[in-house]
C-alpha cells in the first residue's frame, strides 16, 4: 500500500482485528519501560493523583470570579461586544476605508460624472487632493464614487492642472 493512499473498510478491518488478536488487553509493557514511566513522574504530584487543596482552589474560584474570561484583555473584550452588536470599533471608523465603503453607498455604487452602475469595480476618488488638503482625507463630504475610465481621465486632468502651475 502507497503512503498516502486510502485504506479500504476491508483492509482497516483486517488491522484493527490483528491488533486486537495480538494486545487483548492493550500493549503490555516491559518492566523496564514502566520504571522509565516513573522516573519520568517523580516530582510531578498531579501526574500521581494528587488533588489540589479546597484553600487553593477557593484562591482560583476568587480570582476567576466575575470574569467570563480572564485571560483576554479588556481591548479584545470590547472589540468581540461590538462585533457582535453589529458596530464597528472606535479605531475602524477613523479609517479611510471605512469612509471610502460609506461614500459607495452614499453614491449608490454609481460613477458620479458618467452614471455607470458596477458595484465590483467602483473607485473613490477625492474631491480636493490628499496632498493639499490633508486634513480631508477621511472625510465623507470630500469622496466621490467613479468608475475606473472617469477616475483616470479626472487623475490626468489634474496631473496636467498640477504640471502647468509648476512652470
Amino acid at each position: 500500500m502507497k503512503k498516502g493512499s486510502k485504506m479500504t473498510i476491508e483492509q482497516r478491518n483486517r488491522i484493527k482485528f490483528s491488533i486486537k488478536r495480538n494486545f487483548p488487553n492493550g500493549r503490555k509493557l516491559s518492566e523496564e519501560h514502566k520504571r522509565k514511566i516513573k522516573k519520568s513522574l517523580i516530582g510531578n504530584k498531579y501526574a500521581l493523583g494528587i488533588k489540589h487543596t479546597e484553600k487553593w482552589k477557593e484562591k482560583a474560584r476568587e480570582r476567576m470570579r466575575g470574569k467570563k474570561f480572564p485571560f483576554v484583555s479588556e481591548e479584545a473584550k470590547e472589540r468581540a461586544r461590538l462585533k457582535l452588536l453589529g458596530r464597528k470599533p472606535i479605531n475602524f471608523i477613523g479609517t479611510e476605508d471605512y469612509y471610502k465603503k460609506q461614500a459607495k453607498v452614499r453614491d449608490n455604487y454609481t460613477c458620479q460624472i458618467c452614471g455607470l452602475r458596477e458595484p465590483e469595480i467602483m473607485e473613490i476618488d477625492h474631491i480636493k487632493s490628499k496632498r493639499d488638503y490633508p486634513e480631508l482625507r477621511a472625510e465623507l463630504n470630500n469622496l466621490v464614487t467613479l468608475c475606473p475610465n472617469c477616475h483616470r481621465r479626472k487623475t490626468v486632468r489634474n496631473k496636467e492642472h498640477w504640471s502647468s502651475k509648476k512652470a
